[in-house]
């Protein structure tokens, strides 16, 4: 810089200027633009009407500006502070925070979250840049090689995707809930095993038995317009069809130790919340059971007796294809269409936690029974499955 002094001009070397990449990019994509825009040697008309165009010459001007970009920020990346973000559920994206860029949105896959605990784990390949209008530089794309699962990631923004669906996201929970929720799940997945393979060895079920559990982190909202963030736990199973009516509901029928795969299901309930899951079950919170009871459609010709084992009803609420409807049934009146099998069998349920996980019942719970009359007949139409979401329990 040289500016004036009496009887002087004075001279003075700006170490601490950066250049302005902004400019110094745009001049040279004009230069390289200039250049690609020309008709290449033996390029006929309608060849370069085809080459050049609205869209490809925007896709031109941007790997040019990710190429001098990336000329001018060297390694930047091996010169950032690298810290894990939040993960968006709702995109599968991970965020990766640095102290000199903005944040990028990594591409991973749910299952994988979990094997991102450490940055010096993650390696930088291939890394290019963009500049932003206020002259910094932004990761553009990279192949990020994970050591801790031995994955390649590809991070690619060259486009300039404005990445900002983050900021509002009601599905983006913290990598440390998601890989505890999944911790969790493989305990979950070892009891399942555990369970079955003791009922298969009773002969209560067999391999034609297949019972699934699974668990999941959902953002939610409270009365207050607060963010939350709840716990939802999932019970199902599915039994060959030709086994069904051996290890499931026989026809007619809807306690749930009639059922092999029901009982054995339930039992996985049990052992989870009076063990690995009690740190859930705590008194007075809120907690949500959605109990699902399905039917065939084999019609009921002169009615099944109903030995009240759970008493009667009167226009109980129940959820029919989403629906709020009412069911009742009687020792008196019996049974007599199929949605009230399918409802006795989602009462069963109840009626097993109320008198087996008795610290469920410390919970401020609200049961809710969906059923289903399904269009087949056949003993796998008739099941039950249930989900348990402990509200704000984070």
């Amino acid at each position: 810089m040289a500016y004036n002094a009496e009887k002087a001009i004075n001279i003075k070397r700006m170490t601490a200027l950066t250049p302005y990449y902004g400019k110094l990019i745009s001049e040279g994509v004009d230069e390289m633009m200039n250049e690609w825009l020309k008709m290449m040697p033996g390029e006929t008309m309608e060849d370069y009407q085809k080459r050049v165009n609205d869209e490809s010459r925007m896709n031109q001007m941007r790997l040019f500006e990710s190429e001098i970009a990336t000329g001018f920020a060297g390694g930047l990346v091996s010169m950032s502070n690298i810290s894990l973000g939040k993960y968006d559920r709702t995109n599968n994206v991970l965020a990766l925070d640095f102290d000199n860029m903005p944040s990028i949105f990594l591409p991973v896959p749910e299952k994988s979250v979990g094997a991102f605990k450490n940055t010096d784990d993650l390696e930088f390949r291939d890394a290019k840049y963009g500049i932003l209008p206020n002259d910094n530089f932004e990761l553009v794309y990279a192949r990020i090689y994970n050591k801790a699962d031995g994955e390649t990631y590809i991070y690619d923004n060259i486009d300039r995707t404005p990445l900002n669906f983050m900021e509002g996201d009601d599905n983006v929970v913290s990598l440390e809930i998601i890989q505890q929720q999944q911790m969790e799940e493989l305990k979950l997945q070892e009891l399942r095993k555990k369970v079955v393979e003791e009922a298969k060895s009773q002969n209560v079920i067999s391999d034609h038995t297949n019972i699934t559990v699974d668990s999941r982190v959902v953002p939610s909202f409270n009365a207050d317009g607060d963010k939350i963030l709840n716990y939802q736990v999932r019970f199902t199973y599915e039994v060959d069809p030709e086994f069904s009516v051996h290890e499931d509901f026989a026809p007619g029928k809807y306690r749930a130790e009639q059922s092999g795969a029901a009982s054995s299901m339930l039992s996985i309930v049990k052992q989870a919340f009076e063990g690995d899951f009690a740190q859930y079950v705590q008194s007075g919170k809120k907690l949500t059971i959605k109990i699902s009871g399905t039917a065939d459609a084999s019609p009921i010709i002169r009615g099944i007796p109903y030995d009240g084992v759970y008493g009667d009803f009167e226009d109980e609420p129940i959820y029919q294809d989403n629906q709020l409807k009412g069911i009742s049934v009687s020792t008196k009146s019996g049974i007599k269409e199929n949605e009230q099998l399918a409802f006795l069998r989602a009462m069963g349920v109840k009626n097993f936690l109320q008198n087996n996980v008795s610290n469920l019942g410390n919970m401020n719970t609200d049961y809710q029974f969906h059923i289903a009359v399904a269009e087949g007949k056949g003993a796998e139409f008739r099941r039950i499955t249930t989900e348990f979401t402990f509200i704000d329990v984070y």
